[in-house]
């Protein structure tokens, strides 16, 4: 992939990120399996099921992404001497990201309990590394967080 390439994915996907760490569910969906389940560990697979197709509606229509964001959505950006940068991007200035179209992705689901999902997104050879952080509030899930721990 080329600097540019590099650059412009970076620049695109720093628009979305999460941070979770404890594990309870993983799911992996890969450029033609976005949304198919390749691993679960966790019983409640009736809510997983709500979050899949929540997650697959957040990444194919953008007034529903939009909706589903909670504004001004707070972004960390960890450098490599792991000092955290903090913004918030408000509605005006977010960009619709469709996960399906980014080329050699790997997106992890990572359930921290029953309200909180955490997805993490990884580019191939790129150094991408972002989390997305998703919050059930009244049966319905929003992105709370962003964490780019980009190299």
């Amino acid at each position: 992939m080329t600097f540019i390439l590099k650059a412009g994915l970076i620049a695109n996907l720093c628009t979305l990120t999460l941070f979770s760490v404890s594990p309870n569910t993983e799911t992996n969906w890969n450029n033609g399996n976005l949304g198919k389940e390749v691993s679960m560990h966790n019983p409640s697979a009736a809510q997983d099921e709500q979050f899949d197709a929540f997650f697959k509606r957040f990444n194919r229509h953008a007034d529903f992404q939009l909706a589903s964001i909670v504004f001004p959505l707070k972004k960390i950006t960890v450098d490599d001497d792991n000092k955290q940068t903090v913004e918030y991007i408000s509605k005006r200035a977010w960009r619709y990201i469709n996960f399906a179209k980014i080329q050699y992705v790997v997106i992890t689901k990572d359930k921290v309990s029953k309200r909180d999902v955490t997805i993490l997104l990884q580019i191939e050879e790129t150094g991408v590394h972002i989390q997305y952080k998703f919050v059930s509030k009244a049966g319905k899930w929003y992105l709370t967080l962003i964490t780019d721990e980009s190299t």
